[in-house]
C-alpha cells in the first residue's frame, strides 16, 4: 500500500474517495488515517509514455514529518 501525507494530497487537490481503517507506525503506535484514494494514476517522469494505477493511503502527518521511520 502507498502512503501520502494528507498535506500533500490538499497541495496536489487530491480527494480520498473512501474511509480506511487504523495505520500504525513502526513503533506500533496508531497514525491517524483520513481515508484512501483508489486509483490514482502516477505518470512517470522519466519516461512519459509509462503510468500505472495505485491505491494511496492519506494519513494525518504533521508537514515537518518527512518519512513515518523516526527512532526516538
Amino acid at each position: 500500500m502507498n502512503v501520502m501525507p494528507l498535506h500533500v494530497m490538499k497541495e496536489m487537490g487530491l480527494e480520498v474517495t473512501r474511509p480506511y481503517g487504523n495505520v500504525c507506525g513502526i513503533d506500533s503506535r496508531r497514525v491517524p488515517s483520513y481515508g484512501l484514494i483508489k486509483n490514482l494514476r502516477a505518470d512517470l517522469f522519466a519516461c512519459s509514455d509509462i503510468s500505472t494505477m495505485m491505491d494511496v493511503v492519506v494519513i494525518d502527518l504533521p508537514p515537518a514529518y518527512g518519512m513515518l521511520l523516526s527512532r526516538k
